[in-house]
C-alpha cells in the first residue's frame, strides 16, 4: 500500500482545515441571514466578520502547511472571493488608514462625534449589503464540495490509513510519526499568557 508522503499529509491536513472553514463560514452565514434582516442589525458586524474570517483561513500564509491556491476557485466566483479576502483583509481584521478605491475615501476613519452633552470617538463601520451574504454563501458551498471532492482524492489513495475505533486523532505531518496519533482532545484551553 502506499504511504503519503510529508506533501500529501499537509496537503490531506490543508484540505480537512478548508473544509472545517467553510462550514463555520456557512454555519455564520446561516445565522446571519436568518437573524439579520438587514446590516445595521446588532448581530450582522459580529457574524459578517465570522463569515470573511472563516472563509479565508485556508487561503493565508501558513507556515507549517500553505495555504489553499487561488487557482482552485471557479473563474465565475473569484470576484465574490476576492470580496471576502478584501473587506477581511482592508477593512474587518486590519487597519488600513489611506485611501480606498471602492470607497473613495478610507474605510476605518476615526470620527469624533459630538451629541448634546456626549462626546466619544468612534470608527467608520463599513458593512457590506445583506444580499451579498447570499451570493458569499452560494460560493461558500461550493467551495465546501470542491474540496470534499479533492479530499475523496486523496482518501482513496490513503482511506486505509484513517482511525476506525472511537477517540480523538490528530492528522500529523510531522516526520516519522503515524497519520494519526490519538490525543485527548476534550476542551482546549489556551496555554498563551497575557502576563
Amino acid at each position: 500500500m502506499e504511504e503519503p508522503t510529508i506533501d500529501d499529509r499537509k496537503r490531506w491536513w490543508l484540505l480537512c482545515y478548508g473544509m472545517t472553514s467553510m462550514e463555520k463560514a456557512l454555519s455564520a452565514c446561516d445565522l446571519l441571514l436568518e437573524h439579520c434582516p438587514d446590516n445595521r442589525h446588532p448581530l450582522f458586524q459580529p457574524l459578517s466578520i465570522a463569515v470573511h474570517a472563516y472563509y479565508i483561513r485556508p487561503f493565508k500564509r501558513n507556515r507549517a502547511v500553505g495555504k489553499l491556491p487561488e487557482t482552485m476557485i471557479p473563474a465565475s466566483s473569484i470576484a465574490i472571493h476576492h470580496w471576502l479576502e478584501d473587506f477581511r483583509d482592508s477593512v474587518m481584521a486590519h487597519i488600513d488608514a489611506d485611501h480606498n478605491e471602492v470607497a473613495g475615501r478610507p474605510m476605518n476613519d476615526v470620527i469624533y462625534t459630538i451629541e448634546g452633552a456626549k462626546r466619544r470617538f468612534t470608527t467608520c463601520d463599513p458593512r457590506g449589503h445583506i444580499e451579498f451574504y447570499v451570493d458569499a454563501r452560494a460560493h461558500i458551498d461550493a467551495m465546501f464540495s470542491l474540496l470534499a471532492d479533492a479530499l475523496l482524492d486523496i482518501h482513496k489513495r490513503f482511506g486505509y490509513l484513517i482511525p476506525d475505533s472511537d477517540g480523538d486523532y490528530l492528522l500529523s505531518f510531522a516526520d516519522d510519526s503515524p497519520v494519526f496519533v490519538e490525543v485527548d482532545a476534550g476542551p482546549l484551553q489556551s496555554v498563551l499568557t497575557y502576563k
